[in-house]
């Protein structure tokens, strides 16, 4: 099975070629032939748009950033199962418009808890790629909710 760190990078390898090449744009057609081994994709949404820094749900972050504005982002939502896993996974993908530096963040949460769309806000006002996952499970879930397969077996 194939990780949801490694899913992350490869789609969002596909998305900066596709993003920075001059004959792709920011839609669905640009990614509609995104095919990856033992994961199947159930959907993927595709919007431009303009990530504002500082995020309102962001201003906490250790890493201060002394400017703010906005940057054009190609955003990208990817929802996918691993088949036989009974899991429905969500990745975001930010991919700067403009300004790329050449370079990919793998964003994330900390503790029990994996990421979400406004953890890409950030890197990409830095001018990376970025994506984040929730793993499996929404924010909201607790460790007992996804942790343990049963009682003493890892899920």
């Amino acid at each position: 099975m194939i990780s949801s760190f490694a899913y992350c990078l490869a789609v969002a390898q596909l998305g900066v070629a596709a993003a920075t090449a001059s004959t792709k744009s920011c839609t669905a057609e640009t990614f509609s032939s995104l095919d990856l081994p033992n994961i199947k994709v159930s959907s993927v949404d595709v919007t431009s748009k303009n990530v504002a820094w500082p995020s309102t749900s962001d201003l906490l972050n250790v890493y201060r950033v002394p400017k703010n504005g906005t940057v054009a982002v190609c955003q990208l939502t990817v929802n996918y199962t691993h088949p036989g896993w009974k899991d429905n996974v969500t990745t975001w993908i930010s991919l700067p418009l403009d300004s790329w530096n050449g370079r990919f963040a793998g964003m994330g949460g900390g503790g029990y808890t994996t990421g979400e769309l406004v953890h890409n806000s950030q890197a990409a006002f830095e001018g990376f790629a970025a994506a984040s996952t929730d793993g499996g499970h929404g924010g909201s879930a607790t460790t007992e909710s996804w942790a343990l397969a049963s009682e003493g077996n890892v899920n």
